[in-house]
């Protein structure tokens, strides 16, 4: 930097030597890009490292920040080079660009905006550097600055100098305010459009819940009206027992009688599980497991399937249907992402252990449900428990449905997903109690 200080310094002394304005003037115009090029790069990284700190610390903490960096950059200036303290436009700069940074909100737009923003900024102040009036309030930040007004003032050009700093420096001005004005009527749209998709998303949400309240109240019903025949089912079979105690064949007849009562309780055990989500009960790992296996039909997948249990005879307290469920969905998701795959593969493997949930450590099951798939995107990532969320042109209420469950067990699940590597699922569920 010290160098090119130097060819304005040559400018300078050979325009009074000769008596050539011109070269003063071009000295002005070398002197307003050193300016431009080396106060662009303190301010673009001090703003970006600012609005970093702004998301994660808050407002002040990165105006404090900011203007810590400014100040230092500008010290290490003013010993290394020829910088003097006269530093109007600096702190210009640094105010214009804080409030409309943190005021009119032009961090939100794009970084590359928002450095061309900072550009014509910085340019549009230093032309002021080269003018003989400004150098009255403060104006002239470093010894060639002073020298090229004060040839400029020897040279009767005083004026020519200050001419060309208003009409050029002017321009500029317009262009940021022109700029300003572009980047809040942007801002403002951006809001507008964020405003409309949360409503979007809102009417979306409505209409699911109001489908998925109706849904549910259907097959309350229609679940529930199930238990009227099973109880007169059951009432029959008991005065069947009655009648039959004092017949021939009675040993048989009440073995049929006692194995249909069992199909029956069984029966309104399963519904009052669709019921209601707190109808749980005591159930070993691989009774779950090959209850889900039944539900799976894997001889429809097109993919190998492999089951792997550490400890069958566990007994955990679930709602089986539910459970049930979120490992099916799980399955056919993995499924669905290796349907293209020749060598699509999806591992289920079931281990107890113990895992903090809810801050405390408990005994449960851990479940991992991988595949080699396709994997998701970190975009989908952030929305994969999403109610909306479906890559199928489905409603999306699968994955949503399988954290209600895991929750409502005091349990937890996670995902790790690489996009063309495969996706696993992991989740945890305590043994509960009686």
């Amino acid at each position: 930097m010290v160098l090119f200080f130097d060819i304005v310094n040559h400018y300078v002394n050979n325009s009074l030597i000769l008596e050539d304005k011109g070269k003063l003037i071009l000295a002005g115009f070398i002197l307003v890009l050193i300016y431009t090029h080396a106060e662009f790069f303190i301010y673009l990284i001090a703003f970006s490292i600012g609005q970093r700190i702004l998301y994660q610390y808050g407002k002040w903490s990165s105006i404090w920040t900011i203007w810590f960096l400014i100040a230092i950059s500008y010290t290490f200036l003013i010993i290394t080079t020829d910088y003097t303290g006269r530093l109007a436009s600096p702190i210009i700069v640094t105010i214009v660009y804080s409030l409309l940074f943190f005021k009119m909100n032009i961090h939100e737009v794009k970084f590359r905006y928002q450095a061309i923003f900072l550009f014509q900024i910085i340019l549009a102040i230093q032309w002021f550097e080269i003018s003989p009036f400004m150098r009255l309030i403060g104006f002239g930040k470093s010894v060639s600055g002073q020298s090229v007004i004060d040839a400029a003032f020897q040279l009767q050009g005083d004026h020519i100098l200050q001419y060309i700093s208003i009409l050029i420096g002017m321009p500029f001005i317009f262009s940021v305010i022109v700029t300003t004005l572009l980047f809040q009527i942007n801002v403002l749209r951006m809001k507008e459009l964020a405003l409309s998709q949360q409503r979007e998303i809102e009417l979306q949400e409505m209409k699911i819940g109001v489908m998925e309240s109706r849904a549910s109240q259907e097959m309350h019903s229609l679940v529930h009206d199930l238990k009227t025949p099973l109880t007169t089912i059951q009432g029959l079979i008991s005065l069947m027992q009655l009648q039959l105690k004092n017949t021939k064949t009675k040993d048989k007849a009440m073995e049929y009688t006692d194995r249909i009562e069992q199909s029956i309780q069984h029966l309104n055990a399963m519904i009052s599980e669709i019921l209601y989500e707190d109808a749980k009960r005591p159930i070993t790992v691989k009774e779950l497991i090959n209850y889900s296996r039944a539900n799976l039909v894997e001889e429809k997948l097109k993919q190998e399937v492999n089951f792997s249990i550490e400890d069958g005879d566990a007994t955990i307290i679930v709602n089986r249907i539910r459970i049930v469920r979120v490992l099916i969905n799980l399955i056919q998701n993995a499924a669905e992402a290796t349907i293209h795959k020749e060598d699509g593969v999806i591992n289920i493997h079931i281990s107890i252990t113990k895992a903090y949930t809810h801050g405390e450590k408990r005994e449960g099951v851990l479940i991992t449900v991988s595949d080699n798939g396709d994997g998701i995107s970190e975009e989908n990532m952030m929305r994969i428990w999403d109610i909306r969320y479906s890559t199928k042109g489905s409603s999306g209420l699968g994955l949503s449905f399988v954290k209600k469950v895991i929750n409502s067990h005091d349990g937890w699940i996670k995902i790790n997903s690489k996009q063309n590597m495969g996706t696993t699922f992991t989740l945890f569920l305590p043994k509960g109690s009686d």
